[in-house]
């Protein structure tokens, strides 16, 4: 039986948070678009548990969903804040078909904790719902599908994921 482990108020705190940022990749000759990666604050104790890093890449780059999933993959570079997936988890593809992003994780993300694989998904969605035609998302690792069309407002569910007491 699947459990739900409710991160409506996680996903709010995301949005509302005033969200580091720092800008890379820019240059001058080309067009670019700017990507909201979001993050996982390294102190997990602090009032906000994410942060979002604002990236340029030119307009002629991969697609916005490849890049996106690229860079979220990619070690953090502002202070506070530190990539959203588990150590030695890897980005293997991203996908994007009829508004749904199919982000496939090696197989080590079935190893993580059942907290790290939510806060990843969570930070995922955040990342991938920002781009223009992508309205969900799934996160499938190991040939199976781990979290089924996420969006940043939803619930998240798992067959491990934790409950909290009410």
């Amino acid at each position: 039986m699947k459990r739900r482990l409710l991160m409506g108020f996680c996903a709010l705190a995301m949005v509302l948070s005033g969200c580091a940022s720092g800008l890379s990749g820019q240059t001058e000759a080309e067009p670019e678009r700017v990507l909201s990666v979001y993050r996982l604050a390294e102190d997990r104790t602090a009032a906000a548990l994410t942060g979002q890093e604002l990236f340029l890449y030119p307009a002629g780059a991969a697609s916005p969903v490849k890049a996106a999933a690229e860079l979220f993959a990619s070690p953090s570079e502002t202070e506070g804040l530190v990539r959203a997936l588990p150590a030695g988890v890897r980005v293997e593809d991203c996908t994007l078909k009829n508004g749904l992003a199919t982000l496939t994780l090696s197989e080590s993300f079935l190893d993580a904790a059942p907290m790290d694989r939510t806060a990843a998904a969570l930070c995922a969605a955040m990342t991938l719902c920002g781009l223009d035609g992508v309205r969900a998302v799934d996160i499938a690792a190991g040939g199976e599908t781990v979290f089924q069309g996420l969006t940043p407002a939803d619930a998240l569910l798992a067959e491990d994921t934790p409950q909290w007491d009410e």
